[in-house]
């Protein structure tokens, strides 16, 4: 994929599939056995760029439409195209060795080294890295980087050359492994993603008691505001082998954030009986976790149709973080201020059971690919809450597929 050097006259290229990189140059060897689990892993991170990036046109001809013409070149949409690539092969991570990569320079085409790896890995990143070298020698110019004279369709369209590129490799090797290592029946991976968000806001009344006695704290309160969040996201990867689950990395968070203020009078002393104060209370936690297991996972098919069904069910996570509460208080019998904070450990939950549905296309029957994106938000109000608009809830489920099988022997 592309990223970006700072530096004022160099832009490096670089390649990533989260596994292990390569040399362009040196032996490579066929692949064989020991290569499948990387070789898997590779088309997964292969299949979840060129999503980004096919998502990424889509907005480039929306960007284009206004101004009737090709969108140049821009940095900021560079580096934003490549953090989204970069986030989404993240979240098909599993345990495995360290990423590395290697880099083309932009001005004058040549490629650096950083790693040495087996030759199957190195034959698919020299793939992906030779459609890029192509480009730039036919765009080169001295003094400046290749790709600044392509528009952004052009630059997000060769990087999907280059990937579609590695994605035609890994296939071919994992098609010519020996047989008692070879992929049988389907194989690939499901992405799954769940977004919980409860946002909630009240105004406090105020109160019409008396002043009768001293105390700490407000006695009349004259009125306020009060804020309440919390959002819980999981996120899961099903790598699928035989039609069955093999592994699932998930991962999960839950955030909570408060706001308070309150404003009244309050009685301090016989000179102070009546003084004006303002409270405020901040309180916020996060935790997260993640983990690798086996969930609950299923493929079927109806031949009577022609349909495919998907289901899963991840499972609950450890989660690690912090909370910490600040409060204050303005005016009244004195200004004053605390703040303190808590180490959290916790569980997360898995997610409720969930399944996607679809049809077989009889032109390629030998591949699903597919995503689904559905939200679950509840009508407020049928659970006993207010629908005055002062509670928001909103739940998003996205789910992405890609399932293959090789055609028998």
């Amino acid at each position: 994929m592309l990223a970006l050097d700072r530096t004022p006259k160099l832009i490096v290229i670089v390649f990533s599939l989260l596994i292990g990189a390569s040399s362009i140059h040196g032996q490579e060897q066929p692949c064989g056995c020991p290569d499948k689990e990387n070789l898997l892993k590779k088309l997964v991170s292969t299949r979840a760029a060129i999503g980004v990036l096919e998502r990424h046109l889509d907005a480039i001809s929306r960007m284009e439409k206004p101004i009737r013409g090709p969108l140049g070149f821009d940095e900021e949409g560079l580096t934003a195209l490549l953090q989204s690539i970069a986030d989404s092969q993240k979240a098909t991570q599993v345990s495995g060795p360290d990423s590395s990569f290697s880099l083309l320079n932009p001005n004058d085409c040549s490629i650096s080294d950083q790693r040495a790896e087996n030759g199957c890995l190195r034959k698919v990143e020299s793939r992906f890295l030779e459609v890029l070298r192509q480009q730039c020698r036919s765009r080169q110019t001295p003094g400046r980087r290749f790709y600044e004279s392509m528009t952004m369709r052009e630059v997000v369209n060769l990087q999907i050359d280059a990937y579609r590129a590695a994605e035609a490799l890994i296939l071919d090797s994992l098609n010519s492994l020996p047989a008692d290592c070879r992929p049988n029946g389907w194989f690939g991976y499901v992405t799954y993603r769940r977004v919980h968000t409860i946002i909630s806001s009240k105004a406090i009344a105020p109160t019409s008691d008396s002043i009768t006695r001293p105390g700490a704290g407000i006695s009349i309160t004259t009125g306020g505001n009060e804020v309440v969040g919390t959002k819980n996201t999981y996120t899961g990867t099903v790598f699928v082998e035989g039609g069955r689950a093999s592994r699932a990395r998930g991962s999960a968070s839950t955030s909570f954030n408060s706001s308070k203020t309150l404003s009244g009078r309050v009685y301090c002393s016989p000179k102070k009986p009546d003084e004006s104060v303002v409270q405020t209370e901040a309180k916020r936690s996060f935790v997260e976790g993640e983990r690798d297991g086996l969930p609950e996972f299923g493929l079927g098919f109806d031949p009577a149709d022609n349909s495919y069904r998907i289901s899963m069910k991840f499972f609950s996570i450890e989660a690690n973080g912090d909370s910490s509460t600040t409060s204050s208080n303005s005016g009244g019998c004195g200004d004053k201020s605390s703040e303190h904070s808590n180490v959290l450990k916790t569980r997360i939950n898995s997610p409720e059971y969930h399944f996607v549905e679809g049809l077989l296309d009889p032109n390629t029957p030998d591949y699903l690919e597919g995503s689904r994106a559905e939200d679950r938000t509840p009508i407020i109000g049928s659970s006993g809450q207010a629908d005055d608009g002062s509670t928001r809830i909103t739940i998003e489920i996205t789910t992405k597929w890609m399932l293959r099988r090789f055609p028998q022997r």
